[in-house]
């Protein structure tokens, strides 16, 4: 039996939200998840090989803590150039798996609930990153000061603009038009979004958390077992396990992007009026050919 396409545009409240996350996932599994690997791969090796250079930096320390050596470390010891060059590559991946995803979301409506194939994926992606990238540094700054200042401020500013990227790119607006946009679609719907970005979060964590810990011991104890240096297979832990986290981000930006599609669907109500339409359309093609024999 054929599976049912998922509405994008509908409302949906806490529960809805988390039923057609793992739904869509379910049913999308396999081309979107080669999609997130075709086009999020090379950022996730690029970020991979930063954390084993910082990790390598660091695994002196381990290799003392080991040893039973305590040895001093300075402020320049922790930030370094790998240091810096880690959260740059953060951030674009951070950009990069947004951009895949809300991608693969667009060519799925477009072809009306069939799964995109990854070249069509790719040339979407291609046609946003660059703009994702600059214009949500900003959001992220204006997040940064909200949190420095006051903690409550920047959670604020985090839940209004999570989908930030997803309605430059769904909506093509420009920046200002954007930043606004996320404040319009928010109202009356801050708590049940942030309860969804929460616990979505949590979930990417634990699901996360649980698969890299058994990989990172697995690798750590080989490396171990083969070098007799802790140093090493704490590089080796690390570099592994930042790739496979990444992974299940995909649940976290799916239900983040699906509460896109409800708040413009309670602000704008286009997918009902949609839906309503091609109801006539339907009615009026049978009116039309009720005369044919």
């Amino acid at each position: 039996m054929a599976q049912q396409k998922i509405t994008l545009r509908k409302i949906r409240d806490f529960g809805e939200n988390f039923n057609e996350t793992f739904g869509f996932i379910r049913q999308e599994f396999s081309p979107l998840l080669k999609s997130f690997l075709a086009v999020g791969g090379i950022f996730m090796v690029m970020h991979s090989i930063a954390v084993a250079w910082y990790s390598s930096e660091q695994s002196s320390v381990f290799d003392d803590i080991f040893k039973g050596i305590a040895a001093r470390r300075e402020l320049s010891d922790t930030f370094t150039l790998g240091y810096f060059v880690n959260i740059g590559l953060y951030y674009i991946l951070y950009c990069a798996m947004h951009t895949a995803i809300t991608a693969y979301f667009i060519v799925y409506e477009e072809k009306q609930g069939e799964s995109p194939t990854m070249p069509e994926v790719w040339n979407c992606f291609a046609r946003n990153f660059l703009k994702v990238v600059l214009y949500s540094f900003p959001t992220l700054i204006v997040v940064f000061i909200g949190i420095i200042f006051c903690l409550l401020p920047g959670i604020y500013f985090g839940v209004v603009l999570t989908p930030f990227a997803t309605v430059v790119m769904v909506e093509r607006r420009s920046f200002a038009d954007s930043f606004n946009r996320c404040f319009q679609i928010i109202r009356e719907n801050f708590w049940v979004s942030l309860a969804i970005y929460f616990v979505s979060y949590i979930v990417y964590s634990f699901m996360s958390g649980i698969i890299s810990f058994i990989i990172g011991i697995i690798f750590g104890v080989t490396a171990f077992m083969t070098t007799k240096q802790f140093g090493t297979a704490y590089v080796l832990i690390m570099s592994a396990t930042s790739i496979f986290q990444f992974l299940f981000y995909i649940v976290f930006y799916v239900s983040v992007i699906l509460n896109y599609y409800s708040l413009v669907e309670r602000t704008d109500g286009t997918g009902l009026m949609d839906r309503i339409n091609a109801i006539g359309d339907k009615e009026q093609t049978m009116f039309d050919n009720s005369g044919e024999f």
